[in-house]
């Protein structure tokens, strides 16, 4: 199994933060390698929202679709995702957003352990880039949308 973290500072309101990343039906306007997300089911209270999501992704040759489980806790302002199949055997993220001097503090976690196919040793091999570029994603999108 691999992991990533990074924590960013960024110049915008934890709330706005959790709203950009919870906007899961416009990843495809801004996400690499997003093609299409469908959301199957959400339901929930106040404070937690849950939501299945169909993600579609694609990146060079590699096509693959794979169904999430989504907490969205405006409370905490945590997000959490877990897959539930496609070419994965594991892969889960966390996002956590704080108050901080100038604006909020951003963690992102992602772990994930793909399924020994053509496919998953392709991932395994493009992990790296792939989240560089998705957390550069959401910032030029708040940048975007926020400034």
């Amino acid at each position: 199994m691999r992991s990533k973290k990074i924590s960013k500072e960024l110049a915008f309101k934890p709330e706005l933060m959790f709203q950009l990343v919870s906007d899961v039906e416009n990843y495809p306007k801004f996400v690499p390698a997003c093609k299409s997300l469908k959301i199957i089911s959400k339901d929930g209270s106040e404070n937690i929202t849950n939501l299945v999501a169909l993600m579609e992704v694609g990146y060079g040759l590699l096509y693959e679709k794979f169904t999430s489980e989504i907490t969205l806790n405006k409370k905490q302002l945590t997000i959490k995702v877990v897959n539930s199949d496609g070419p994965f055997e594991r892969l889960n993220n966390y996002w956590k957003f704080s108050e901080s001097n100038n604006g909020s503090s951003v963690e992102f976690e992602i772990e994930f352990e793909a399924k020994e196919t053509i496919s998953g040793s392709i991932i395994n091999i493009m992990f790296d880039k792939v989240f560089a570029k998705y957390m550069n994603a959401f910032e030029k999108r708040a940048d975007y949308l926020y400034s």
